[in-house]
């Protein structure tokens, strides 16, 4: 358990607690057990939290945990019990929605953005190799090769199973489905990439003019059709 006096602490993130001390960071668990000292410029993120997006799950925290040593320096990787689990330093360390995989930015002399994934025991499952890399959902993610590719469906081991059509801009899978919109017209792809559900829908907007989501939970999604608002199934 913590026995020295901290400066702050915030928290929790999926059980971890942030702990502050003479400008360090250090991680906790909700029991009270010290994970990391406070000897880290950054823990789990740089700076503020990132929102949820394709690119990033916001303050979800799996199982790898990135770290800061300085401010000049490469992220490391640990995992829960405070174990490094690989010795390479990376650019950037990005939480994925899969609690066993961290998306990765290799330090490179070319400043190039290629990005791969590690998995928890330190192994590197995809190189860095993609120009970006999607949250996972149902051991599934999206990938481009470079800026002007379209989205290609990949899995956690890093398998190309398909690639969508230039134009096609999809979102993370949930429920075993995932959005793909064109032109504003939301459709549906199962998690072989088959578009299951014609891109003909809209997105809905609540009372306040913002818009709802529109991804599938228990079994149905929320959409925009001819006006009307209602649920599609899958």
């Amino acid at each position: 358990t913590i026995s020295y006096e901290l400066n702050a602490a915030s928290g929790s993130y999926n059980g971890l607690v942030i702990l502050y001390k003479g400008g360090k960071q250090g991680l906790m668990n909700t029991y009270g057990q010290q994970i990391l000292p406070c000897e880290y410029q950054y823990v789990l993120w740089e700076g503020k939290t990132a929102f949820s997006s394709l690119d990033h799950p916001g303050t979800y925290v799996g199982n790898i945990l990135p770290v800061k040593v300085d401010k000049n320096g490469g992220w490391e990787l640990y995992n829960r019990s405070g174990r490094k689990i690989r010795e390479q330093h990376y650019k950037t360390a990005t939480q994925t929605g899969n609690p066993n995989l961290i998306k990765v930015r290799e330090i490179r002399r070319d400043n190039k953005v290629l990005y791969g994934i590690v998995d928890e025991s330190g192994q590197v499952v995809i190189p860095c190799q993609y120009y970006r890399i999607s949250v996972f959902g149902n051991d599934r993610a999206w990938a481009k090769q470079n800026y002007n590719d379209p989205w290609s469906l990949i899995t956690s081991k890093g398998i190309r199973l398909m690639t969508l059509s230039n134009g096609i801009t999809p979102s993370a899978f949930h429920d075993g489905m995932a959005a793909v919109i064109e032109n504003g017209k939301i459709g549906y792809c199962d998690t072989s990439g088959k578009i299951v559900i014609p891109m003909k829908y809209e997105r809905v907007r609540n009372n306040d003019g913002n818009y709802m989501g529109y991804d599938f939970h228990d079994g149905k999604a929320r959409v925009l059709y001819n006006g009307e608002t209602g649920y599609v199934d899958k």
